[in-house]
């Protein structure tokens, strides 16, 4: 896909969100998932698991990029800073990830929610999806 890197950032500053379709390979898609499995088969900490009453299940974990390898070379390798920078407009600093998975059969939504307050610091914040 190409896109104007200006119209993409002019629109996320107007907006407060913005949706850019294959920003990444299916290579680095590939990748990611595996991270996923690997993060499910060797959760950290920060891991918890909820299973509904009408089956299905939402899990998620975080903090874990630098214990699974295909989060850590995701972060290096494949132009996820250079992204965030450019739609900001400044040097960029990554505070963690965060895998979240809602499986087949799930039916909770997942509410509405802001972020900022989860953050110990002020200023710009962007989130990948």
């Amino acid at each position: 896909h190409v896109y104007s890197m200006r119209a993409v950032r002019e629109a996320y500053l107007r907006n407060g969100c913005i949706c850019i379709r294959n920003a990444f390979s299916k290579e680095w898609v590939r990748e990611l998932r595996k991270g996923v499995e690997e993060n499910f088969k060797n959760p950290g900490i920060g891991f918890e698991y909820l299973k509904s009453d009408e089956g299905g299940a939402f899990w998620n974990d975080y903090c874990n990029w630098s214990k699974v390898p295909q989060f850590d070379a995701f972060l290096r390798e494949s132009g996820v800073a250079s992204l965030a920078r450019e739609l900001l407009g400044t040097n960029v600093c990554f505070y963690h990830e965060h895998v979240l998975v809602k499986e087949k059969g799930a039916s909770k939504e997942t509410p509405w929610h802001q972020d900022q307050s989860y953050y110990p610091f002020d200023g710009p914040l962007l989130s990948l999806w």
